[in-house]
């Protein structure tokens, strides 16, 4: 059988899929074992327009008395264009993965942005992926995740 193509519709369920493929369902998703099928997710075919991976860890309410911490891996889709244009969609949408810690110390923690379009191939941005200060703080901590399709104006960046 061969890999589905993914869409603008099918992307999140088929996520969801490859997750239950290997026993893994929200709101228990280990980030390692995780991080294998998102790159499984983004080795699929497209049916359309997309910007690929992104990995973003994203520090906030910084203070004395720590912060939080989102770490997030996504797919960004455009829409269909006839769609789009009549307003039935939104023009672009990320297909996610996301997991939300509460720090006590940040220490150097910082917020981070990966593309994989700016790496020479998916396994160099995932070993990115997992030597950022982000990535391995959230591996000692655990915290429950969720999947999600956000459309970009909904991020607080």
């Amino acid at each position: 059988m061969s890999a589905p193509s993914i869409d603008y519709y099918t992307a999140r369920p088929i996520l969801e899929l490859l997750l239950a493929q290997q026993e893994l369902e929200a709101p228990d998703l280990p980030l390692e074992e995780t991080l294998e099928v998102f790159h499984q997710f983004l080795l699929l075919p497209y049916d359309g327009t997309d910007e690929g991976g992104r990995f973003r860890a994203l520090l906030t309410s910084e203070g004395p008395d720590g912060g939080a911490l989102t770490v997030n891996l996504a797919r960004r889709m455009h829409g269909p264009p006839t769609y789009v244009e009549v307003g039935r969609v939104a023009p672009q949408r990320d297909v996610c993965i996301e997991w939300e810690y509460q720090l006590e110390d940040t220490g150097d923690l910082q917020t981070e942005l990966l593309w994989a379009r700016d790496f020479a191939s998916l396994d160099d941005f995932v070993t990115a992926i997992q030597s950022s200060s982000a990535w391995q703080l959230a591996l000692q901590t655990p915290a429950d995740a969720q999947v999600l399709v956000r459309e970009p104006g909904e991020e607080p960046w």
